[in-house]
Order: C-alpha cells, then structure tokens, then sequence
C-alpha cells in the first residue's frame, strides 16, 4: 500500500532528513536550520505542538494552593519552585538548579522535581540532599495526570535545560498560571514569548538572581489569567487543527508514492 512517512522533529534531530518523505517542524529555531544546510523547503512544515487549554481562568486562590500543598505534603510557608522533566545532570540539569536554589537564603524556598528517574538520578538527589537538606526538597515520579496539582501549588517554575526541542512543560506551567524562568534560547523565547523570564543559565549564580528577583514581584490573577489566555490563543488545539489538517494534505499532495 502506497504511504508518506512524516517526522516530527521533537527531539531534536539534526538534517540530514533523509529516512522520511517529509518533516514536521515544532519549533522556528530547527526549520531554520534545516533550510540553512540545504535541505528543500517543500519537505518540511512548521506548526508547534498544542496542548489542551481548560476553559476560564486557573485557580490560584489561597484555599485551593493551602489544600493542595496539605494533600501533597509540601510546606504551606514558603514559596514552591517545581521543575518537571528527566531528574538528571544530562539535559535538564537538574544538578545546576540544585546548585542554585543553595545559593538563596535562608529560609530559601522549598524545591519539588518532579520527572523519570533511573540511575542518573541519584547523583542529583545526593546533591540535593548534601546543599539543601531533607527537609528543602522533594523528587517524585507521578503519573501525569497527578502532575497538574504541584503546579497548581507551586509559585514558580523553573527549568535549567539550555536547549529543548519544543518544551511542552513551559506550556504546562504557564495553563496554570505561574512565571517561568528558562534559558535564553529561540526555542525557549518561541515557546514562552513576551511571558518568560529568560537569562543565561549556563553562569553560576544567573539562575538564583532571576528566582529572587521573580518572587520579590507582586504576582496577581490577571498575571495568571493572561499566561493562560497566551497559550490559548497561539498553542490550543483549536487554533491549531487547522495547520496540522493542512500540514498532513501537504504531505500527501508534494510526496508522490513511488
């Protein structure tokens, strides 16, 4: 039966593409490049990944965050940054924002990473464990449905990857309405627009400044409603069924079955 095999490059990979007819591009940065090492630009569609966008705005009440935090035994007086991803020095560098929340002051904020763990991660937690303590951090993995309730307690995500593919946890975090801190990537500034907090977080200490800086600023609902609404209006499936429709009808049209 005659078929069309389309990629979609969230990993990233690197051109050359040629295993595919053609590719699905997530992210302006990774088309950019493809073109720029010659490949044809027939073969390759840019539309990011969408995501599901819950109707009105987040609850970030009081209530809400003191009974989540009590269901999920984290601390109801200090402020909570989460991470979400692979818990591991390699790529998201968990390590490096291990490092960074020992170098705020006491009473520092309480730290939650959530993510896969396998034996990469236990250098991560004994650090954890060696500059924070016990008692400042907690490291679970959770089903994913479970993970929508710590950002609903958290007050600040931040991730400390220096490259992502696409970054559909800053999406997540930005549904439910908190402030992201992220490195100072095109994929990244992409992704999170004029809503992230961006600084070069391959320097010692870069990381720390933004989060103390982040949570010294009043964070009202409207700040939340309009994170939400942002995803909304350039990442929901709804705005983006269109362009994967035409995408897929794309590649039909322009690859030809031998």
């Amino acid at each position: 039966m005659p078929f069309r095999l389309l990629f979609s490059n969230g990993g990233p990979c690197h051109p050359p593409f040629n295993r595919t007819d053609y590719v699905h591009q997530v992210a302006p940065f990774y088309l950019e490049e493809a073109l720029a090492a010659g490949e044809t630009a027939d073969r390759h569609r840019m539309v990011p990944y969408g995501i599901n966008v819950p109707d009105g705005a987040p609850d970030r009440s009081q209530n809400t965050r003191r009974e989540l935090r009590w269901k999920l035994l984290l601390p109801q007086d200090r402020s909570i940054i989460l991470s979400v991803g692979w818990i591991s020095a390699k790529q998201k560098r968990m390590d490096y924002l291990v490092s960074e929340m020992a170098q705020l002051p006491s009473p520092r904020p309480y730290l939650v990473l959530l993510g896969a763990m396998d034996g990469q991660s236990k250098p991560v937690l004994d650090l954890a464990r060696a500059k924070l303590g016990e008692e400042n951090f907690t490291a679970w993995s959770v089903p994913h449905h479970q993970v929508a309730d710590y950002y609903r307690a958290a007050d600040l995500f931040a991730l400390a990857s220096l490259q992502e593919g696409f970054g559909r946890v800053f999406l997540e975090a930005l549904v439910h309405g908190l402030p992201v801190i992220a490195h100072d990537h095109p994929v990244m500034r992409f992704v999170l627009g004029s809503e992230g907090t961006f600084g070069d977080l391959s320097k010692l200490g870069a990381l720390a400044a933004l989060i103390r800086e982040t949570l010294g600023k009043e964070d009202s609902d409207a700040d939340a409603i309009r994170r939400r609404e942002t995803v909304r209006q350039r990442f929901s499936w709804s705005v983006l069924a269109s362009e994967y429709r035409d995408m897929f009808l794309d590649c039909v049209e322009k690859v030809r079955p031998f």
